[in-house]
């Protein structure tokens, strides 16, 4: 017999309940996403790091902590600020990330025999902001001039092997039954309140080119709806931008894909952690296409 097993039930001692943590994670997020007509990807800017580590925080943990109200991109448990001879400032409200560990089980299969499998297991992890800290400064980082990054960015995307077609008539798309990626001309592309002109094409691109990731010969993705696989393509195109520094511009449906995002959100307490899987797998198959390209080189 199946034996029944809470992968994501935490228990919160301080309010002394237990806490369905999907569905916990997929509310904080639905709450954001109201304000459709307001609503920015807030995660486009910056990379979250752990101060310990010195690792980047992945996929649902990018959204979770770029949602909070903080600039920096530094986080860490209590203890890792302690390490670093830093201090929590009393108040200070700790941001909940998810934390998850592979546990062998075992279980009986179709036959009645008694197999051994490993599933995950969640659980939510306390770490505070740079700015909810004494007693620590930031590294500090020299500008990086625009040339250098349009530079870096022409470089990761032409690594891809990804067919771009730049045409002057339509909207940028990928085809994928082509698989070929179409975008209008650079000086198609406007600047707004959030990114240049420049950046506005090459969020448009990221974006484009983690759905092309989807192709079955490159991460073989299948999203039960369109809504979704948008999701994943703004994910992925946000970590990206994050990870070539460039400031990621909202698509002009925003509003209508954001609605359709809420409603599957409601409907099912698994679906951003789906979207924020594929999107990391999609971001890692394109970064472990720079390094196998930069040895080779």
């Amino acid at each position: 017999m199946r034996k029944e097993i809470k992968t994501t039930v935490w228990k919160d001692k301080v309010k002394n309940k237990k806490v369905d943590i999907k569905q916990d994670v997929s509310n904080r997020i639905v709450a954001r996403l109201e304000d459709v007509d307001s609503f920015e990807m807030p995660f486009a800017s910056f990379q979250s790091k752990n101060i310990a580590s010195g690792k980047f925080y992945r996929g649902i943990n990018i959204m979770l902590l770029a949602f909070a109200p903080y600039n920096s991109p530094y986080w860490g448990t209590y203890k890792q600020w302690t390490s670093k001879g830093a201090q929590v400032r009393t108040g200070e409200k700790a941001t909940h990330i998810v934390f998850w560990k592979m546990r062998k089980v075992k279980e009986e299969d179709e036959n009645g025999e008694e197999v051994e499998k490993t599933i995950p297991l969640s659980r939510y992890y306390p770490v505070f902001n740079a700015e909810q800290v004494d007693g620590w400064e930031a590294p500090k980082h020299g500008m990086v001039d625009e040339t250098e990054i349009i530079f870096s960015a022409d470089c990761f995307f032409a690594r891809l092997g990804m067919k771009v077609e730049t045409r002057n008539e339509g909207r940028a798309c990928y085809k994928p039954l082509d698989d070929e990626i179409q975008m209008p001309p650079r000086q198609a592309f406007n600047a707004t309140k959030t990114s240049s002109a420049t950046e506005a094409y090459y969020s448009t691109l990221a974006h484009e080119c983690t759905h092309a990731t989807g192709h079955k010969e490159r991460c073989d993705r299948e999203m039960n709806s369109y809504a979704a696989e948008e999701l994943v393509a703004e994910i992925g195109a946000a970590m990206l931008c994050g990870q070539l520094g460039i400031s990621n511009e909202m698509r002009d449906d925003h509003v209508a894909y954001i609605k359709s995002w809420l409603k599957a959100l409601n409907n099912d307490k698994t679906f951003i952690f789906k979207a924020a899987s594929k999107a990391q797998e999609a971001v890692d198959w394109m970064e472990t296409k720079q390094e196998v390209l930069k040895k080779a080189a």
